[in-house]
């Protein structure tokens, strides 16, 4: 049982670092939030934490107009991370209040398509539900679902497993190699170099997609039904059709794996 004092102690550091994460969303600061995000994923922030090299490095790819150190060392002086030698990880009671509020944040992020357009977690939402009632033979878990829809989905189709997440960044994508992986947010906003590299990388374009629904453009080479049925979901519901990124395009050219050529 946890002491009274203790208890108080612990809300009102959630009610301190709430405000500080809402404060950085308000912001926008996408460094700190890509940082947050990959530190809170136990997928990318293996054996104790993330080096302090592998974030500088990472953080340069994905925000090459922010300076990594600042944002180290804003996480470094919270109250969320730890700098343990050359690794940063979360506080040991960080982790599932840091998701949780990311994960809010991911849901109400609207998607611009007009007067009334559902935000990314009810689409989310109500393309699981469009999966029950419509698809056979295909099941779908939500994770971390609420009154604004969900925030991750696995979906499976006649044994293949797909899964479906809402993110701030894109931070990491090799250790999300394994199961098909669809990340949903911002490509508009990723380098040309960063999306260009995705496509000469063959682990990472078949095995993660990435999709942005405010700008209606993907980055995704991954063979998924469930994908399929996402974009046919999509199409049909609200009229919107993905166009495959630029800088993913030409990659895909250079590299061999597609032609555009005639004849």
């Amino acid at each position: 049982m946890v002491a009274p004092q203790a208890g108080r102690r612990y809300a009102r550091w959630l009610v301190d670092i709430a405000a500080l994460i809402h404060r950085w969303i308000a912001e926008e600061r996408i460094g700190i939030l890509t940082m947050l995000e990959a530190l809170a994923d136990e997928r990318i922030c293996q054996e104790g934490g993330i080096a302090l090299d592998t974030a500088r490095s990472e953080l340069g790819r994905l925000l090459p107009d922010t300076d990594p150190d600042e944002i180290v060392q804003v996480l470094s002086e919270s109250d969320l991370v730890e700098a343990a030698g050359d690794l940063l990880r979360l506080g040991k009671e960080a982790g599932e209040a840091v998701r949780g509020m990311l994960d809010a944040s991911a849901m109400g992020r609207p998607v611009g398509w007009g007067e009334g357009a559902p935000r990314h977690g009810m689409i989310l939402a109500q393309f699981a539900l469009h999966c029950r009632d419509e698809l056979d033979g295909v099941e779908v878990a939500v994770a971390e679902e609420g009154d604004a829809g969900a925030a991750r989905l696995v979906i499976n189709d006649a044994g293949a497993e797909t899964r479906i997440e809402l993110r701030h960044s894109f931070f990491g994508l090799e250790r999300l190699v394994g199961t098909p992986t669809l990340l949903i947010g911002d490509v508009a906003a990723l380098p040309y170099d960063f999306l260009y590299s995705i496509a000469g990388n063959p682990k990472i374009r078949a095995a993660v997609a990435i999709y942005d629904l405010v700008h209606q453009q993907k980055v995704s080479a991954v063979r998924s039904t469930a994908l399929v049925h996402l974009e046919w979901f999509l199409r049909d519901t609200y009229g919107v059709k993905l166009a495959t990124s630029r800088p993913f395009t030409q990659g895909l050219i250079d590299k061999g794996v597609i032609s555009l050529g005639f004849g």
